[in-house]
């Protein structure tokens, strides 16, 4: 039997409730920056661990890790800023607005992975022209599709 049935919530469902009222008591400007900031920390923390428990880890390995995860984190609280300051500037435009946010929030967080480790890692994914129109492209589009999911939400329960 269970004992996280007994008691109605396990503790993983009490971290995100945490999380969550922790989350309400920041400003609203910075709610994007910081959830942007966790995923990307979470993203290359896995996406690390599971490197460095695949190959041999040496001191180079780990470092650039531990690298990886203040770079990642930084970007991702960048890209939630840029969010935030064009979902501010977009709003008045109604569907347009929420549109071109999604498109503008989207390339931002798929740049905020991409370009730090070009340039500070020396990924060779952006070496060419054509490779950054199809980063911001699948940016773009993934934004927009999540801008989609969002309205059907909306309108769901409204």
């Amino acid at each position: 039997m269970n004992d996280n049935n007994s008691r109605g919530s396990g503790w993983l469902a009490e971290v995100i409730q945490q999380v969550l009222m922790g989350l309400t008591r920041l400003p609203k400007w910075a709610v994007p920056a910081v959830i942007g900031a966790a995923l990307m920390f979470i993203i290359t923390a896995l996406r690390g661990l599971i490197m460095l428990i695949a190959a041999q880890p040496t001191a180079r390995m780990t470092f650039a890790f531990l690298l990886a995860l203040v770079v990642a984190t930084v970007a991702g609280a960048a890209a939630g800023l840029i969010y935030t300051v064009s979902r501010m500037v977009l709003r008045s435009l109604g569907l347009l607005g929420d549109a071109l946010t999604g498109v503008i929030g989207g390339s931002s967080y798929v740049l905020a992975v991409l370009v730090p480790a070009k340039y500070v890692l020396g990924d060779a994914t952006l070496d060419t022209p054509s490779s950054w129109i199809i980063a911001c492209a699948f940016g773009s589009g993934f934004g927009l599709v999540c801008t989609i999911l969002y309205w059907y939400y909306r309108r769901r329960v409204s």
